[in-house]
């Protein structure tokens, strides 16, 4: 998480524009039908992507800034 975050920092202060496209699951409510009952419960899996874009003539720019993180 701290990566990320740091190379959206990164991006913006080299001006490279940047799209957030993160799914965060966490914020549905994911409801199941149990056995064809009318009970639902919500399911354990939670996983969140996180993924930053950005213009496809940005992208050598973008590689060389996100390679100074490491």
């Amino acid at each position: 998480m701290e990566h990320f975050f740091r190379a959206k920092n990164l991006l913006d202060n080299e001006g490279i524009a940047f799209r957030d496209d993160t799914l965060v699951n966490q914020q549905r409510d994911v409801q199941n039908r149990l056995a064809g009952a009318r009970v639902y419960g919500r399911t354990n899996y939670v996983k969140n992507f996180y993924r930053l874009s950005v213009k496809e003539e940005d992208v050598g720019r973008a590689q060389a800034a996100l390679g100074k993180l490491n």
